[in-house]
């Protein structure tokens, strides 16, 4: 009896403090705690006595863990025995995790906090940091994988509802955790450890749309050695161009609308799916220059207006204003422009783009020398912000950096998901700047009545919100040197529509293009291609010029493959489909009608979208989406 006693008294102790603590790090979070005075050793302290107390009552609790292994052979209260063990080892793998991840961030969060280094950059920083805990985010990664066993042996079913909540939740950001912690391993190589690393800059302008963003009007690179920026170029995009050499045939839109004999640096990145234009872009860039890159980084102007939001306004040598994310796109065209009547030689043609590199040197050192904690939230709640939104996307060749932008949705890929799929994409073929004054709306009907053989039709409207009358003469221009020029014209689209795999186009209407409206001088019959996609998709494409204060719509009907309709062992069916947005495009809207089975009613799935119905009892989803959205609708019989 006083054996047990003690033993009770222990694990009491041991299991009150765990609750305690627990209670206390749960209610840490970045809305909410003052960064500035937060004290990160205290949560160390937190930390380890969690882990303590939890391995404490591992020990303890061994001729029970021992019970509850033989029982987990027992009916019916077998299967949730058999959930103690792998529990208490899970939990103790991710806090041995989550204490080697704190104790290897910890010389960087006193740095950040004012106590030494003052004298190393950002990246320096985080290099050395990277360095220094090398060891502890190796143990870190050894835990998580321990913990990954352990998870498997788990059936979040058979545990408390908290629990299970807390491990559901887990699960949904589990890929992230791992990679993030992979990557941490691999830092100080990808910061130029061994050599000097070379990362391509692609700065996009959205005002002319294309598949990843944008125009590439700049192209550069940034150097990283031991953690330090020693090199930094951005220029014009056309200054890379080497014409000595034999550059590969264009994609055909480019070759018959823009007649391009080859495919430069600035038009490679035709692809939407972004690691896949990043490469040809790298490729491209290297047969020019003969640098090779370790990676991609491709911005517009949202993306930097995100990052002056952040750090605030900076200061650009030999700039009166003060640049903000208020005026940060009006001086961008103010600085491309010398103004009406103003000089538009050959050599203002080959330095309009000089500013990119002062401004990106300004915004490198705003960034390179921030210590304050609650300006790198921000910065990275930006950074955050701008990537889901399209305006920010990376590519890295490290496998598992690339892993963790997949899994944070930071690389722009083309992934189609799990059901219907529908992303539009435009390229702006019309050498101006009109993009922002161009309104897309998008009507999207699936009808499902009879679920092994559903069909679409799609209408996609284009509106030229530009009001004087322009006459819409397709060729280069630099609009007399004045930017809203190019900005007030006709709009030449290839527009692309990317849906599942097997989608069969069944019939279209869309408008001609008269010859004269070309620089091919050829008429467009208005045709719609079909072809295989990228990624596994199936992709729609067309012309379309739309003259200044007009509107023209793109209809398509066509046949969707039976496998985007979900069906359960109790005959109830699930529709599913990804709705996309282009980077670079700011909003669009977007509706979805989907016409139920027959027989079945329309039920709201577990998402949180609300469920609307018409007088048909169709089901509709209707939205301006800035980014990419997953929705859902269950079918009960």
């Amino acid at each position: 009896m006083v054996i047990v006693g003690i033993w009770a008294l222990l694990l009491g102790f041991h299991g009150g403090r765990l609750l305690l603590t627990a209670r206390q790090l749960r209610a840490y979070s970045l809305d909410t705690i003052d960064l500035d005075s937060f004290d990160f050793e205290q949560v160390g302290v937190q930390l380890e006595h969690v882990e303590r107390d939890l391995r404490m009552i591992r020990i303890y609790t061994q001729p029970v863990l021992f019970g509850c292994r033989l029982a987990a052979h027992l009916p019916i209260v077998g299967p949730y025995a058999a959930q103690v063990t792998p529990g208490i080892d899970f939990g103790v793998d991710m806090l041995v995790a989550g204490n080697a991840l704190y104790r290897g961030f910890l010389p960087m969060l006193a740095v950040v906090q004012g106590e030494g280094g003052e004298e190393l950059s950002t990246p320096e920083l985080m290099y050395q940091g990277a360095l220094d805990g090398q060891p502890e985010f190796m143990a870190a990664r050894s835990a998580l994988d321990k913990a990954t066993q352990s998870r498997q042996q788990l059936d979040a079913e058979r545990l408390p509802e908290r629990l299970a909540h807390y491990l559901k939740l887990l699960d949904t950001h589990w890929v992230q955790l791992y990679q993030g912690v992979v990557v941490l391993g691999q830092l100080s190589e990808m910061m130029g450890e061994s050599e000097p690393a070379h990362y391509l800059l692609m700065a996009q302008n959205s005002d002319e749309i294309r598949a990843t963003g944008g125009f590439v009007t700049g192209l550069g690179t940034v150097q990283l050695y031991h953690g330090e920026l020693v090199a930094f170029e951005l220029g014009d995009s056309y200054q890379v161009d080497d014409l000595s050499k034999r550059y590969p045939s264009p994609p055909a839109p480019l070759r018959d609308f823009m007649l391009a004999d080859y495919w430069m640096p600035r038009d490679g990145n035709w692809s939407p799916d972004f690691p896949a234009a990043a490469r040809q872009m790298q490729a491209l860039y290297t047969y020019s220059t003969g640098v090779e890159t370790r990676g991609v980084v491709a911005f517009d102007q949202q993306a930097i207006g995100f990052i002056l939001e952040a750090t605030g306004p900076i200061q650009v040598a030999g700039i009166d204003q003060t640049l903000s994310s208020e005026n940060i796109e009006l001086y961008l065209q103010e600085a491309w422009s010398p103004g009406e009547g103003g000089d538009l030689s050959q050599a203002w043609r080959a330095s309009r783009k000089d500013f990119m590199k002062e401004l990106g040197s300004a915004l490198l050192n705003a960034l390179l020398q921030t210590r304050d904690v609650r300006t790198l939230k921000n910065l990275a709640l930006g950074l955050q912000q701008a990537a889901q939104q399209g305006h920010l996307q990376i590519y890295l060749h490290d496998p598992g950096a690339q892993a963790l932008l997949t899994a944070l949705d930071w690389d722009g890929g083309l992934d189609h998901g799990k059901g219907d799929y529908l992303l539009l994409v435009d390229s702006n073929i019309g050498f101006n700047k009109v993009d922002p004054n161009i309104a897309r709306s998008i009507e999207y009907e699936v009808d499902l009545s009879e679920p092994a053989d559903p069909k679409a039709a799609l209408a996609v409207t284009y509106t030229n919100l530009v009001q004087k009358d322009v006459e819409c003469v397709h060729q280069p221009s630099f609009g007399g040197g004045v930017y809203q020029n190019l900005q007030e014209a006709c709009y030449w689209d290839y527009w692309r529509i990317y849906t599942p795999a097997q989608t069969e186009l069944v019939g279209y209407s869309t408008a001609q293009v008269l010859g004269e409206w070309l620089l091919s001088g050829e008429d467009w019959p208005g045709t719609v291609l079909q072809a295989v996609g990228e990624n596994g998709t199936t992709v729609l494409s067309g012309l379309l010029v739309l003259p200044t204060h007009t509107t023209e719509t793109v209809e398509l009907n066509y046949m969707l493959p039976a496998a985007i309709v979900e069906s359960d062992n109790a005959g109830n069916l699930t529709y599913r489909i990804r709705v996309g947005k282009q980077a670079g495009v700011d909003e669009i809207n977007v509706q979805v009608r989907v016409i139920p089975p027959v027989g079945y009613e329309a039920v709201a799935c577990e998402t949180g979208e609300l469920l609307e119905l018409d007088e048909s009892g169709a089901w509709i989803w209707s939205r301006q989406i800035i980014s990419r959205h997953d929705v859902c609708v269950h079918f009960l019989p």
